[in-house]
């Protein structure tokens, strides 16, 4: 309702805007009139009438942009975080120019476009009126001319629009192709590769140029197109204008008035014309943006398990290609019991974790808490898994503990555990101040805020030594949950600490 109230509110001021503008080409004509026919009251009264039409329009077209501007930030506000709300819950990768270049171009060359569109299209219709009013007789030059700047996007337009789409769609490509060779430049340097590298992106930014310097090519044209046909149509006004003076039917101030509202038929019309062009330029990204909407939010429902929690993974398949992974993997894992799952590396430790964990889906099989599959509900309050590459914030070390939830425990008592010598308000991130082995005891940590009935680590102590590692698992195996340890390495006074070990 407010939104509607808002478009209104919108609409109303644009159109005074429009009124006020067209009534100054009017009263321009009346202040030469009065001039040449050296009429000081006429010509007192007009300016007067002049200087208010210019102050209301000023105010109106003021406030309508600033409405718009404050629409604008709450329309796109409430987008990004729709389609944030879909890619954080999504195992698909996200697509960041949805938060960058994509929303601008939707912002800049659709939302402002329509109400920038409005706003022509209200001038155009007072400008028409208005001619009407000086003399009725140079209307249909005038919509002839003004028309000749549209001819130009008409010609254009579906060019436009399908060498738009083909530059997104490269764009999506190239954006996606240099975070990989970037992320992955270390890989390169040990190689000595870079030069063959630098190449392969040669070409493809040349593919990537080509593209963008199509789209300009007929947007230019096609803009260049209407501004000259817009040229144009003000002979055709001082043809016809000229021929009407000379026969006595017009005063020069009424062709001047003409002239001046030509402006706002025949600038709104080339502008118009620019306008469309931005319109289905953009249209493959709106379409993209819709699309990635369309998919609805789900929220799986939460079920409350009685204790015993028991976690059973059943006759699990799982393959990368034609890789087979896992082949009819079962298993019983009863609550409260301490269990280790290790194996030579590839063999599918961390996979099989990940399965469990419902992280990803087993191509054959299920995975099941007392009997009811996890892909059917929400598991998140029954089992936490913790990766061997823990996600750390730009935050202080507790913040990274807590990690964005509320908590009373005694976090540098929590540190303590597991040896993590920092301070709690230290700030942190992911390049700098800590080391491999801090981020992992930082999610450890992490997990033990709030412990789940099945908790699953991946090779928790891989990055840590001897002496802590066995400080740490102690602290993991008397946790009074179910706990899954993933190692392909581990001290025999802790392996016979667990009540079974898995050989993958």
């Amino acid at each position: 309702m407010k939104k509607k109230i808002y478009y209104i509110l919108i609409s109303l001021l644009l159109l005074i805007t429009a009124l006020t503008l067209s009534m100054m080409g009017i009263y321009t004509g009346k202040i030469v009139t009065a001039i040449s026919n050296l009429d000081l009251n006429a010509f007192n009264i007009s300016l007067f009438v002049m200087l208010l039409l210019v102050i209301i329009n000023f105010t109106s077209s003021n406030i309508a942009f600033r409405m718009i501007f404050n629409l604008g930030m709450e329309e796109f506000t409430f987008l990004k975080n729709e389609i944030f709300k879909r890619d954080i819950r999504s195992k698909s990768e996200a697509n960041i120019a949805n938060y960058t270049t994509n929303t601008e171009a939707l912002y800049s060359s659709r939302f402002m476009v329509i109400f920038n569109m409005i706003n022509l299209f209200f001038t155009m219709i007072f400008a028409v009126l208005s001619i009407i009013y000086v003399n009725f007789k140079l209307l249909p030059i005038a919509v002839i001319a003004s028309a000749l700047p549209l001819v130009g996007p008409i010609i254009f337009g579906k060019n436009i629009e399908k060498k738009s789409k083909a530059f997104n769609s490269f764009y999506d490509f190239y954006q996606k192709y240099i975070a990989k060779r970037i992320g992955n430049k270390n890989e390169f340097i040990r190689y000595q590769i870079e030069e063959e590298v630098v190449k392969e992106k040669n070409l493809i930014e040349t593919q990537h140029e080509q593209n963008r310097r199509d789209l300009k090519s007929i947007n230019i044209l096609s803009n260049i197109s209407s501004q000259s046909l817009g040229s144009l149509s003000y002979l055709l006004i001082y043809l016809s204008g000229g021929y009407l003076a000379f026969k006595g039917e017009i005063e020069i101030g009424a062709i001047l008035a003409v002239v001046q509202l030509m402006n706002y038929l025949v600038d709104p019309v080339i502008s118009l014309a620019s306008l469309m062009n931005m319109y289905k330029e953009a249209k493959p990204i709106y379409d993209k943006v819709k699309d990635s909407l369309v998919t609805p939010i789900v929220e799986r429902e939460k079920v409350q398990l009685s204790k015993p929690i028991e976690l059973i993974a059943k006759n699990i398949d799982f393959s990368y290609d034609d890789k087979v992974i896992l082949k009819d993997f079962s298993y019983k894992f009863n609550y409260g019991k301490k269990y280790l799952i290790r194996g030579e590396s590839g063999k599918g430790k961390s996979t099989l974790a990940k399965i469990l964990a419902g992280e990803i889906s087993p191509k054959n099989g299920e995975v099941l808490l007392n009997n009811q599959d996890i892909s059917s509900f929400d598991f998140r309050d029954y089992i936490l898994y913790v990766d061997q590459k823990p996600t750390i914030l730009d935050k202080s070390v507790e913040e990274n503990i807590k990690f964005y939830r509320s908590s009373n425990m005694d976090i540098k008592a929590l540190m303590g555990k597991v040896n993590l010598k920092k301070n709690q308000d230290n700030l942190v991130s992911s390049e700098e101040g800590l080391s491999g082995g801090e981020m992992m005891r930082i999610a450890i940590l992490r997990s033990l805020v709030d412990v789940n009935p099945i908790m699953i680590y991946d090779e928790p102590t891989s990055a840590i030594d001897q002496v802590n590692s066995n400080t740490i698992l102690n602290e993991l195996l008397s946790l009074d949950s179910t706990v899954i340890i993933i190692s392909h390495k581990m001290d025999d006074n802790i392996i016979k600490k667990f009540d079974e070990v898995i050989e993958i």
